[in-house]
Formats: C-alpha cells, structure tokens, sequence
C-alpha cells in the first residue's frame, strides 16, 4: 500500500503535507526498524522478521503467527534477552516519528497514561487497580498540526511500575505524598518526557498538549522554564497570585463568543471511579461551544515543590450552554502559554487539544487491535520488549483508521497498489459481499476491507477489530496473487 496526497472533509485538508509517500508507506513496517541496533546482527535480523510476521496479523497470538517452533522460541528468547531493552527496539520508530513532524511543520505532541494490565503472576508487575497486576506507559504521540490531526507515531515513552501502597489513613497518606521529593512522584513523569521529546526536535514548532493529570502547577513552571510551548486542561478553580479571586470568576468577567459546533466521539465508561468523574461517559454527537479567554496569573499550591510563586498563563475556557437531555455539558478550561489575544488565536489552542482524542484512539489500537494484553509473557522486561515491538505496528492501525474513517475523494490507486484493489475485488466477490465500485476511492477501500473483516455498515464505523481481520485477509491474499503473477510471469518467459 502506498499514501499519496489526500484530503480530509469538506475543507480538503491534506493529510500528508510535507511527507512524501515513502515517508508514510503502509505496506513495509521494516521501516520502522530501520537500522535497529541490538547490539547483534542476528538479533536485528530476527527484529526485522518479526516486525514484518506479526503487523500482517497483529491481533493474533505469537504462536499463530510463528507457526514453526524454532521461529517462535527465537522470538521469545529475542524478548527475554538480558541485551536487548525496549529503548533499543524503539528508537528507529521514535527518530521517524521525529522526522515526520519535522517535515509537515508544526506538531503536537500529545501526553497521556494509560495502564497494561495481565491475567496471573508476572514477574516484576506491580499493583494497577484494586488487585490486578501490570505496568503503566507515559507515551508521547506525535500528531500534525493542522485539522486532520494526522497521528505521526510515537515520540517518547516512560515505563514504569507502581510500588505497593500500605493501609494507611487517608490523612497519613497525604502527609507521605507532601513528603515525597518530586523526583520520586509519579506526576515527574509528565515533565521529564515533555523536556526529553522536545529535545529530539530541532526546532520549537512543538505544542504539548495534555490533559487533566497534568495540571500540576510545578509541571507548568518546570515547562515554562525549559521554553516549552504547551496546552494543558486545568481547573477553573485554581486561585489567582496573591490571594486573587479564581480563575472561574475572572473567566465570568469576559463576554463568550459563539464559537462552533463540534463533532464529539464516544466515550466508553472506565474502570476507575476516578476517570469516570473525570472522564464521564457520553454517545458520540454534536456540541454547539461558546469560547473566552483571559490572562491569568496562577498562584502557587501551599505545599507546591517549587521556588517560583507564580506563572502568568492564558486561560481559554470552551462551555457548551445547552447540552442534550442527559448528557454532561462540554466544559474545557485549558491553561497556555501560547498568546491568545483574539478569536483566532484562542481558536488555536483548543484545536491543539482537540488533537488529544488521538491518543486514546491509540491506546486502543495497542489494546485492542494488537491484543498487548493478552500476550502470554512471563516478565516485565520481556513485556514491554513487546510493547516496544507492537508501537509502530499500533501507530500504523491509527494511521490506516484515520485514513479509513476520513471523508476522502481521492482514487484508491494513490494508497493502494493496483494488484491489492484487484485482490480485493475478487474476495469480495467470492464472499458475496458488495462490489467495489468501479472509480473506487480510498474510503471505498477502507470500508470493503471492514466487510471482510466481517463488518455490518448499519453499524457506524469500524473497528479495530474488524479492521485487523480484513486487512489481515487483504495482505495474505494479495502475497498469493503476486506469486502466482511471478510464477505465470516465469513460465511466459520459458515459452519464449
């Protein structure tokens, strides 16, 4: 398959500005791996193979994927090896990432946390939510600065293990946490990433963007600080310097502007009772937002770790006045350092955070469409050897999900090869399914690969599920119609 130039919804944004079609190839996932070093010729080999196995079928287990034991036992002894990290598998991935943003210009970077949780004893796990054992992952997804929000892969990522917690009261707790040097907090995480991404990039044209977690007054001062440019939803309540009113009652002092309506996607309920206050479930519809903004100038938290006192900030709040029958009102308050003086600008910094949604469409991908959680692997270490193993192939389902659910015009012969749109013709065909049409454009491709997958259209847009099916059968069919193309091709050429 190949990404040529397209265009996202009825304002024609161009998904690939500023990156060639190499630059976005979907049909060699080796290049994501390009010059991995494992510190052993054979080791990036096997890499290589692997990475190639398993992105054709990624949401099957390893040993069907690795039908032969001798394949699969060097996988898991490549996955265990004392030598190999998780930071060597994934560098190639991050310095592509890098690459990407650079050439299409300004990027986002969004930040967010999500959890890895495993059935039964796993060696190095620690605790995640009541009982379970996993890990957690900070990543750092690389997404275009434009409307289409195309997401470029991972930037940065940061591991880690929760330590148990004692019994202790709620109280005694809180005075441990104020204790706690923040280096050794959790929420340190959020500002070694942002510094550390940033880092890769040559130039400033980076935006982070963060949700809720990160509003920590230390992480802003900390980022303003370093020079980096950031959007991060907060709390309208937060106190203004020297015992000012809220940032709420200051926000209530400037008129609203109508500002847009908005398409919202769904949210499914998490597990937690904390994201569920925070991050409450909703169908996916419409909002119709009003818009302000004010200068804000936030006052330092009474047991903050910081020497500074103050950080003057912008604040753009989007609320939406008459939300649906039964449905939670749109309410962002988002904290920058980005100007905001007009319509314009203040426009800008929520379309920084819209981008964040992409990378809870990417957890899914690694969750749903890969099945990391689902591995059957004995130890931390060879886990997020995994993870590291799995990123780009979950980067490149987003990218593929993202092109599928677009409103695209453009024929499909300028993402797909010509052999692939004739292979799936015939399948569909076969299956009875409905017809590719005949000027077949990118959409048509992508929603003919969710039927074989087994898709209803009655059903909305696909899934990663259904998705990873169809393409799976795209690729093996595909591989079949090329060499029986080579093999006719040899014995014309016996003929003559």
């Amino acid at each position: 398959m190949r990404l040529g130039i397209l265009h996202i919804s009825s304002e024609r944004h161009d998904l690939t500005r500023g990156m060639t079609a190499d630059a976005l190839a979907l049909d060699d996932i080796c290049k994501e791996f390009a010059g991995v070093d494992l510190g052993d010729a054979r080791r990036n080999a096997r890499l290589l193979k692997v990475a190639k196995r398993v992105s054709a079928a990624p949401a099957d287990s390893f040993p069907k994927v690795l039908p032969s034991d001798s394949e699969l036992e060097a996988l898991y002894r490549l996955l265990r090896n004392d030598a190999v990290d998780w930071e060597a598998i994934l560098a190639p991935h991050v310095a592509a990432t890098v690459q990407r943003g650079v050439a299409q210009g300004l990027t986002r970077v969004v930040h967010d946390t999500t959890d890895f949780v495993f059935s039964g004893d796993r060696d190095g796990m620690g605790p995640v939510i009541g009982q379970t054992k996993g890990f957690f992952g900070h990543f750092a997804l690389a997404v275009s600065g434009d409307e289409a929000r195309v997401p470029l892969g991972v930037a940065g990522l940061s591991p880690w293990v929760r330590r148990p917690r004692g019994r202790a009261p709620l109280n005694q707790r809180k005075m441990d946490a104020r204790r706690t040097p923040r280096v050794e907090k959790e929420s340190y995480r959020w500002e070694t990433l942002a510094k550390a991404t940033s880092a890769r990039f040559p130039t400033t044209d980076v935006v982070h963007v963060m949700d809720q977690e990160a509003d920590d007054f230390v992480l802003m001062a900390e980022m303003l600080n370093a020079g980096l440019r950031f959007v991060i939803r907060g709390s309208r309540d937060r106190l203004l310097y020297r015992e000012g009113p809220s940032v709420a009652s200051q926000l209530a002092a400037t008129d609203p502007v109508v500002f847009r309506t908005v398409p919202l996607s769904m949210r499914e309920a998490h597990r937690s009772a904390k994201q569920r206050k925070a991050h409450p479930p909703r169908r996916e519809r419409e909002a119709s937002l009003c818009l302000r903004w004010t200068a804000v100038e936030l006052d330092k938290p009474q047991h903050a770790q910081s020497d500074i006192d103050a950080v003057l900030l912008w604040a753009v709040e989007v609320f939406e006045p008459s939300p649906p029958p039964d449905e939670v009102a749109i309410s962002w308050t988002l904290f920058t350092n980005e100007v905001v003086d007009d319509v314009e600008s203040a426009t800008t910094v929520v379309d920084h955070y819209r981008a964040r949604w992409r990378i809870e469409e990417y957890f899914r991908a690694l969750k749903q469409g890969c099945a990391l959680q689902q591995r059957q692997l004995e130890s931390y270490g060879t886990i997020t050897n995994a993870l590291a193993l799995f990123i780009p192939i979950a980067w490149r389902l987003l990218l593929l999900r993202s092109v599928g659910q677009a409103d695209i015009e453009h024929p499909a012969q300028e993402m797909f090869e010509s052999d692939e749109v004739e292979t799936l013709r015939v399948l569909l065909d076969h299956k009875g399914c409905r017809p590719l049409p005949a000027a077949a454009t990118v959409r048509d491709m992508m929603l003919a690969i969710a039927q074989l997958g087994g898709h209803i259209k009655n059903n909305g847009e696909p899934g990663w599920i259904v998705l990873g099916r169809g393409f799976e059968e795209l690729l093996k069919a595909t591989l079949v119609w090329r060499a029986a193309e080579a093999a006719a091709a040899k014995r014309r050429g016996r003929k003559m």
